[in-house]
């Protein structure tokens, strides 16, 4: 997966390439990611 690091360029990805019939898509997907993933990519500092 190309964007395994990147979930957000992921997700426009996925919308460009035609796999989403919504054009809000990538959107809707950023942030469900942002709210949602995103906090558990961030290291936390002991």
């Amino acid at each position: 997966m190309v964007h395994r690091t990147e979930p957000e360029r992921f997700a426009e990805a996925v919308a460009r390439q035609g796999y989403a019939t919504d054009p809000q898509y990538a959107g809707k997907l950023k942030s469900i990611i942002r709210r949602h993933v995103s906090p558990l990519l961030t290291p936390v500092n002991p």
